[in-house]
């Protein structure tokens, strides 16, 4: 099962992105960026969610 999570990235223009990501920098396969917190997590519960109904694959895996 992927380990996602939300990484807090400060950009080179001052600004702050919430990455929704499987893996951490440099090892993940997938990222969603938000310049809001609160739609980072929906994201990141919806990942989650829909990993659960993939019986716990991948959603690579269920996409194959």
């Amino acid at each position: 099962m992927t380990s996602w999570g939300i990484i807090r990235a400060e950009m080179p223009d001052g600004s702050v992105e919430f990455q929704v990501s499987d893996g951490p920098r440099g090892r993940r396969s997938t990222s969603y960026d938000f310049d809001d917190l609160k739609e980072a997590e929906e994201m990141l519960s919806a990942l989650r969610t829909m990993e659960r109904l993939n019986t716990g694959r991948t959603m690579w895996e269920a996409t194959q």
